[in-house]
């Protein structure tokens, strides 16, 4: 099963943006480095406000996971004192219906 975290996080100051890059650049390294591309990692930057940020993770493990603490805590906790964080689990339910085949 594929399933996504995304943690979204707008930062209190933009002058916080390179030491938030910096912890997001030093977990993706430990983490291409242990967990065998089971989860991949990548981050996004709101196109229109420049404070705001998404990280996906897109895990490849058995759904009982997803209810589990993992790397997504991990990261909510470094990156929690640089400003508000919403964090979601999102399942995938199958191909859109919208998709041309």
């Amino acid at each position: 099963m594929t399933w996504i975290e995304t943690i979204n996080i707008r930062l209190s100051k933009q002058e916080d943006t390179s030491e938030f890059l910096n912890i997001f650049r030093e977990m993706k390294v430990a983490q291409d480095n242990t967990l065998d591309n089971k989860i991949s990692i990548k981050l996004y930057q709101n196109k229109n406000i420049e404070n705001d940020w998404a990280i996906c993770l897109c895990h490849k493990s058995p759904e009982e996971q997803a209810n589990k603490p993992g790397l997504g805590y991990v990261i909510i906790e470094a990156i929690r004192p640089f400003g508000l964080l919403n964090h979601s689990i999102w399942e995938n339910k199958g191909d859109s219906p919208y998709e041309n085949k």
